[in-house]
């Protein structure tokens, strides 16, 4: 089953549930893990990629927690994917540094790569506004 890992599932959530860069409110992981019936210490773990991606900011003490490092408009899937999980490659071969050995007479090699563009076109051209608002989303 080709599906996103709930570690990517969870970041896009936990990063929808931040506030926009700039706003002074700031909000815990216990914070967001209580709305959503999360783990926090789960959560915890999805934030710390996120932050060293530059992707959010953190504060520490009493009023601390995270808030989006820019605009959800400047964010894409995309980055967040990547942040989380690297490179999106469907097969080892996809992600450039495994060869294999029937790469010379694959024939799902153009199938595989087709559907990583497809999947990476789309990623890069949503945005966490967009997640947020789905009626930001222009019609395909």
């Amino acid at each position: 089953m080709l599906s996103a890992s709930r570690k990517v599932d969870y970041g896009i959530m936990l990063m929808a549930s931040l506030p926009e860069m700039g706003d002074q409110d700031y909000r815990s992981l216990k914070e967001i893990a209580d709305e959503r019936h999360l783990s926090a210490g789960f959560l915890s773990q999805v934030m710390m990629p996120l932050k060293k991606a530059g992707l959010v900011l953190a504060r520490e003490g009493v009023y601390g927690g995270y808030q989006l490092a820019k605009p959800s408009t400047k964010i894409t899937l995309s980055e967040i994917y990547e942040a989380i999980e690297g490179p999106l490659a469907l097969t080892n071969c996809q992600n450039g540094a495994n060869k294999c050995a029937c790469e010379s007479v694959c024939s799902t090699k153009m199938v595989w790569s087709d559907l990583q563009t497809l999947m990476n076109n789309y990623l890069e051209q949503r945005t966490l506004a967009q997640f947020r608002d789905r009626s930001l989303i222009p019609i395909l």
